[in-house]
């Protein structure tokens, strides 16, 4: 939540040092202060979603150890990689799949869902 907030004044800082005081030709000045009003439901919904992600190792964190909270946040960022991997696969082949299917070609379809299943297995 604090690095929220800093990342938010720190942009806010940054916003202010680079922002026109002409945005356009039409001399039209935002008001100072609409900017802030704007980006507070973004702050919120940004502060929530890095809750919801580290929601797990602060529930486990009360109940175990440093250490074994820092292995399960290694194998959780492991498990990431495995979960990045299949998406690849299954973005790949879907548009194949489709077209196999609608084509009526079963027996290469079946042989690219098995080599597909085979290759998600090594991941």
């Amino acid at each position: 939540l604090a690095m929220c907030i800093g990342s938010a004044l720190v942009s806010n800082l940054i916003l202010k040092a680079n922002l026109p005081v002409r945005i356009d030709k039409t001399g039209v000045i935002p008001p100072e202060t609409g900017w802030i009003k704007q980006a507070v439901p973004f702050f919120m919904l940004n502060g929530i979603m890095l809750i919801n992600e580290q929601f797990d190792l602060l529930m486990i964190g009360v109940f175990l150890d440093p250490a074994s909270v820092g292995v399960y946040q290694a194998a959780v960022r492991c498990s990431g990689l495995v979960i990045a991997v299949l998406s690849v696969i299954n973005l790949v082949i879907q548009p194949v799949i489709v077209k196999l299917y609608k084509n009526d070609i079963h027996e290469q379809l079946q042989k690219l869902v098995t080599n597909s299943a085979r290759l998600s297995a090594l991941a």
